[in-house]
């Protein structure tokens, strides 16, 4: 039997609640039939802010009538119903006048909270097996109690009763079948004594179902999806919640998120919204995938969320610059230069390098930073001063080879001292202040410095204990034994004398005795001065006699640099005699070749070049067969052109361009003459066809050999 909740009840649960109801069935048989088979229900009554009733029926759906005497209620109700404390009671407003003496009306019925759990029997003894109730066969059956549970608060919403049957001891009592001993039938199936009813209770539903609600649970009809504002921006690396609220369906609610690539789920147990941990390491936003409860999938599912990660910040701080062992390092700050707070660890060391963590307070999107401080050991100043006797007078220098500065001092005078001084003594390298060195001292013997000089002359330049030098001065050379050496050098500056000589087979040179056979230039002997003999010799070899091959057009005759443009013989004397040139030229005749070019340029293999403009190019000059020949080009360059052709027919046309008929309208290209290309326009015109031309003219118009005065269609 169903029983539908009043408008209070729902009132009070809300729609989105869903209630669980959890029917018992019991079947009754015998050995060899099912006469008797007894289901116990429990059927929600109504409801307030903080109480709900109930009553408990027996419905006999054998063919056999059964007496029960007593009855017990054992089952734990859900964890989500209410946040007071829970008490039940039996209202026992049944209309059985045997039943109004169980239980007393308005007692607290047994119920232990830690547990949830309604813990009632009514105990026996209250009829016999012939004042016993009987439960007729039939679908009405009889309402054994109604009861009432309450709470101290309300009922929260959006939760359920979730009763459910206790399977191990929840039953009734009761004479089957008229007998006289009574016999404890509990609903998994087991008598205690007789056999005429054995497993005659058995569960026939699942422990716990809803509660049909007006013949429909309410579907979920909705849900909407937030951040709440203090996580609606998170740290990458940490975590946030999103919210999900249903309604409709009944608890637990199980709601699917997604951010496009990965799905999240989580499940609430108890009311409608539902809490979704995501950890997103990009900025993400996340919609709806799908949401289930009590059984049902919900639609129009809507909202989004959009969770904001930010990358942590980096602290950034001014680097504390080395130290030297020892010194003082000030506190770090606490605060960085972006404005994130922290501590650091560990504790500041003055004497070794030491890296130092900073780690942001929380709350703050900030990552760690490590700074190392190094703290530098002393360095000892080293020099190249060698300790064996040095030379008075040299430098000592001010910066050790391994990049410390300072001052000298003989050691225990404070005078400031720059050179070496005749004696034995100790001198101290005190470093500058403020690098991290300590001081140096060396002992040098310094001897009385002696010198000897050399007097050198020479052109141009002089090379000296491995240096060239090209300008006169005196120069410093090496010491040894505390001698130095010394040039006393004068440099002159190179210059040439030349003498031109022109003679007839050889030559003779008094300046070194040298015979010379050919002509060139010679260099003799360099004065003490530094200026040098030269002779530009030209040797004649006598009278001579030149024929050339044949040659086009003209010859230049190198012996006298004169250009001939006819055959003959051509003398020319000189100091040796004469010389002669016996010539042969051969006239030179144009070849010219005509060409058009339909286009925009001609590129001519003859001279390797193009040309874009009309005109007349000289090519090169060939000779072949004893005849010379320069090639000509006429030129003349045409841009290409059409000539176009109008013809409109109703019949196949034949052109004379191409001796072609065509009986389709078409663009025809035909032949090229003179650079200009025939172009047919070709218009075939169906049979039966009309072609309109509107025409506007003034007062009058000719077509046709036709003159129209009227506007019309003709």
């Amino acid at each position: 039997m169903t029983t539908i909740l009043s408008p209070k009840f729902i009132s009070n649960f809300a729609l989105k609640a869903s209630i669980l109801l959890l029917s018992l069935f019991i079947a009754s048989h015998t050995v060899h039939s099912q006469a008797t088979a007894i289901r116990m229900d429990m059927e929600w009554l109504s409801s307030t802010a903080n109480t709900a009733d109930f009553q408990i029926r027996l419905t006999n759906t054998g063919t056999n009538t059964v007496k029960f005497n007593s009855l017990i209620v054992r089952g734990v109700h859900s964890p989500c119903l209410t946040t007071g404390v829970i008490t039940w009671q039996a209202l026992n407003d049944n209309t059985i006048p045997g039943w109004l003496g169980w239980p007393n009306v308005l007692i607290n019925l047994p119920y232990i909270s830690s547990q949830r759990k309604l813990n009632f029997s009514s105990g026996t003894g209250i009829f016999n097996s012939a004042t016993a109730q009987a439960i007729p066969s039939g679908p009405d059956g009889v309402v054994m109690g109604t009861f009432r549970m309450s709470t101290t608060t309300t009922w929260a919403p959006d939760s359920d009763f979730g009763f459910v049957w206790e399977t191990t001891s929840g039953g009734i009592n009761g004479y089957v079948n008229e007998d006289a001993t009574v016999t404890s039938i509990r609903h998994y199936g087991t008598v205690n004594s007789a056999t005429i009813c054995a497993s005659c209770l058995s569960l026939t539903a699942s422990s716990s179902q809803p509660l049909n609600v007006g013949g429909v649970v309410p579907p979920i009809i909705a849900s909407v999806l937030s951040v709440s504002n203090a996580n609606d921006t998170i740290c990458s690396g940490t975590s946030t919640n999103l919210s999900a609220v249903v309604t409709g369906g009944a608890p637990p609610y199980t709601v699917t998120v997604t951010d496009g690539t990965d799905n999240y789920e989580a499940t609430g147990t108890c009311s409608g919204t539902v809490s979704i941990p995501v950890s997103p390491i990009t900025t993400s936003t996340y919609t709806i995938v799908s949401v289930t409860g009590g059984g049902f999938t919900g639609t129009g599912n809507t909202g989004s969320a959009t969770v904001t990660v930010t990358p942590p910040t980096l602290p950034s701080f001014t680097q504390v610059a080395p130290i030297c062992s020892g010194a003082t390092i000030s506190p770090l700050p606490t605060t960085s230069l972006n404005q994130i707070s922290g501590t650091w660890s560990p504790q500041i060391n003055n004497t070794n390098t030491t890296p130092y963590t900073f780690t942001p307070t929380t709350g703050q999107c900030a990552s760690t930073e490590v700074m190392t401080i190094t703290v530098n050991a002393p360095s000892v100043p080293i020099f190249n001063t060698p300790v064996s006797p040095i030379c008075s007078g040299t430098t000592l220098q001010n910066t050790s080879t391994n990049g410390i500065s300072g001052t000298w001092a003989i050691t225990g005078t404070a005078p400031i001292i720059n050179t070496v001084i005749v004696g034995n003594n100790s001198y101290t390298f005190t470093p500058t202040f403020g690098q991290c060195a300590t001081s140096s001292m060396t002992t040098l013997t310094g001897t009385q410095s002696t010198s000897s000089e050399s007097t050198q002359t020479a052109c141009d330049s002089y090379t000296w204990n491995d240096s060239t030098y090209t300008q006169s001065g005196i120069y410093a050379g090496t010491t040894v034994n505390c001698q130095t050496q010394t040039l006393n050098l004068t440099i002159t500056t190179s210059s040439s004398d030349t003498l031109e000589v022109t003679a007839c087979g050889l030559y003779t040179w008094a300046n070194n005795g040298q015979t010379f056979l050919t002509s060139g230039i010679y260099t003799g002997s360099t004065s003490s001065n530094c200026v040098t003999q030269v002779l530009n010799l030209t040797i004649s070899a006598g009278a001579t006699t030149t024929t050339p091959p044949p040659t086009c057009g003209s010859y230049t005759w190198a012996n006298n640099d004169s250009t001939y443009t006819s055959s003959g013989t051509y003398t020319y004397v000189d100091s040796c005699g004469t010389d002669t040139l016996i010539l042969t030229i051969i006239p030179i005749n144009n070849t010219i070749t005509d060409t058009i070019v339909c286009g925009t340029s001609y590129f001519w293999p003859e001279t390797m070049t193009p040309y874009f403009t009309s005109g007349i190019y000289e090519g090169p000059t060939n000779q072949l067969n004893g005849q010379c020949y320069t090639e000509i080009l006429n030129l003349t360059i045409t841009p290409p052109n059409t000539s176009i052709t109008e013809i409109t027919t109703c019949t196949p046309y034949t052109w004379s361009n191409t001796g072609l008929t065509y009986s389709e309208t078409a663009y025809i290209f035909g032949s090229t003459t003179n650079c200009v290309t025939e172009i047919l326009n070709l218009t075939i015109i169906p049979p039966n066809s009309t072609n309109t031309t509107p025409i506007s003219a003034c007062n009058s118009y000719t077509w046709n050999d036709s003159t129209y005065t009227q506007s019309g269609v003709y």
